[in-house]
């Protein structure tokens, strides 16, 4: 810092104080303090189960030579006719949500997948959108 502009007030005790405690607060945030709890374990969160945004036609890459080959829709629900109709996605566009014994045979291909990956089923190619639910969520649904 330089010196203090003409009129303005030189920072005082208060405002290191504030300073201090907003730095020790920030180190608090940013490691591994467990504010007064026990810690968590750690690892990789597993989905209980996924929400679904299914539109039709295959995802289109910004590079046609990154296009990935269709993976075939593991479960018996094909996805035109998956959950409930999405206005909000489009024409042909489908909502919905799997838990229980389909999320798990989901999983593993979601997690393989990428955002250009297309879905093949029912003779159609599908770009699939996952969000994993949270274990709230799959207890609301019944899983």
């Amino acid at each position: 810092g330089g010196q203090p502009v003409a009129g303005e007030a030189s920072p005082g005790p208060a405002t290191e104080r504030v300073r201090a405690a907003s730095a020790a607060l920030l180190a608090r945030l940013m490691g591994s303090d467990p504010f007064g709890g026990s810690a968590g374990p750690t690892g990789t969160y597993v989905a209980g189960g996924y929400q679904l945004f299914i539109t039709p036609g295959s995802p289109t890459p910004a590079d046609p030579q990154l296009a990935r080959p269709p993976v075939a829709w593991p479960l018996s629900l094909a996805l035109g006719s998956f959950g409930q109709p999405d206005p909000a996605g489009g024409t042909g566009a489908r909502i919905g949500n799997v838990i229980g014994p389909d999320s798990a045979t989901l999983g593993p291909i979601l997690a393989a997948a990428t955002q250009i990956t297309p879905f093949s089923s029912g003779g159609k190619l599908w770009t699939v959108v996952a969000r994993p639910l949270l274990p709230d969520e799959v207890a609301a649904l019944g899983g």
